[in-house]
């Protein structure tokens, strides 16, 4: 499911593994090499991460760097959920799957997106999907093909979630 996920939200999610996986105080730079951007893009992430992940948060030192708190009863598969929650990936497949009559201007109002940006959305998830034979069709919006394929991927969207 990892795949459908855009660069921004991979990268955030890569990020919290990192912190989540240490006790340990990891500097800005040293993520920022270990995930392949910028530390600019990482201080952008840490502001969104403390807003959607509560009651993950984390915190900063000037001269230690970065942890991650979060209450003991809590696992990395909440990190993973609210991440495809707020996907625009996972959204979008969703708003299609419980709405049979969805056109394209539906989408945009929903998602709260432009044209543009749900034309590649559909284009995105179209070549995802291509070698699993299953398609989106459009007007009204709806995936169709493989039935096995496409209830599998469901399956699989919706127990990660």
């Amino acid at each position: 499911m990892k795949h459908l996920l855009n660069s921004t939200d991979l990268r955030r999610l890569e990020f919290l593994k990192l912190l989540f996986d240490t006790d340990e105080w990891l500097t800005l730079n040293v993520l920022a090499t270990q995930l392949n951007c910028s530390a600019k893009s990482l201080r952008n992430d840490l502001r969104a991460i403390n807003e959607i992940f509560a009651p993950f948060s984390i915190s900063t030192s000037v001269k230690r760097g970065l942890k991650l708190s979060y209450p003991e009863n809590f696992t990395f598969d909440y990190i993973y959920s609210v991440i495809l929650s707020n996907s625009l990936e996972f959204n979008f497949l969703e708003l299609i799957f419980f709405n049979e009559h969805l056109k394209k201007r539906d989408l945009e109002d929903y998602l709260y997106v432009s044209t543009p940006t749900v034309s590649r959305l559909i284009k995105k998830c179209a070549d995802i999907f291509a070698p699993l034979a299953i398609k989106i069709q459009s007007s009204p919006y709806r995936i169709t093909g493989n039935e096995i394929q496409i209830q599998n991927f469901y399956v699989a969207y919706f127990s990660e979630k």
